[in-house]
């Protein structure tokens, strides 16, 4: 798809918010991609980092610095998004030398399709699927291309097992990862009312 308004960004944002509660509809999406990557515009302390898909056979990740993610003219918030479509990342295993990110990277791939229905089958007691991720990246440069993988990391606390993860890489240097994410709902480490481009898509 080629986005060419906020209004764009905001009908994906709002199918993928349509669909999150419906198992099938979801991993269909989830098939189509493990990771995306981008490069950002200006270094920024947080990254909101929010699923939207659209044609049916497209789905993307659109990351906006936290700071910008708010009331302000829809050129000016259209300017501020990255838009990142997710596709299929293979990986190799020796540019991942964190075993952790690789765990995680890896129980994404077995067990996506399985803890998307459960979450969403139990959404009452786990709040559904993701709606949106609070991204921590005072360590990103700009204009430096980075790879975010989607993961799960285990969590006894977890209903499923599992919390949603994003795994990120600096393809420039193999030995860094980061995960700071925090998925949500529930919104317990931030208010809703944080996340400017959701009020939107709830309209």
């Amino acid at each position: 798809m080629t986005f060419r308004s906020l209004s764009d960004v905001i009908s994906c944002i709002k199918q993928w918010n349509n669909i999150r509660n419906n198992g099938t509809e979801v991993v269909n999406y989830l098939n189509l991609g493990n990771a995306f990557s981008y490069t950002l515009k200006s270094t920024t302390s947080d990254l909101h980092a929010y699923p939207g898909v659209c044609n049916g056979n497209e789905f993307y990740m659109f990351l906006i610095p936290a700071n910008q993610d708010t009331n302000q003219s829809e050129a000016d918030l259209f300017n501020a998004i990255t838009i990142c479509q997710v596709s299929r990342v293979l990986g190799d295993p020796h540019t991942i030398p964190e075993p952790e990110a690789l765990n995680r990277i890896n129980a994404w791939s077995k067990n996506y399709s399985q803890w998307a229905n459960s979450q969403i089958s139990r959404a009452a007691v786990t709040d559904g699927i993701f709606q949106v991720f609070n991204m921590p990246s005072t360590y990103m440069k700009p204009n430096h291309e980075y790879v975010t993988f989607f993961a799960l990391k285990t969590s006894p606390k977890a209903t499923t097992g599992f919390d949603a993860d994003l795994v990120t890489n600096d393809p420039a240097s193999s030995s860094s990862f980061y995960d700071t994410v925090v998925p949500m709902p529930p919104y317990t480490a931030l208010p809703q009312s944080s996340f400017y481009l959701l009020s939107l898509a709830t309209v």
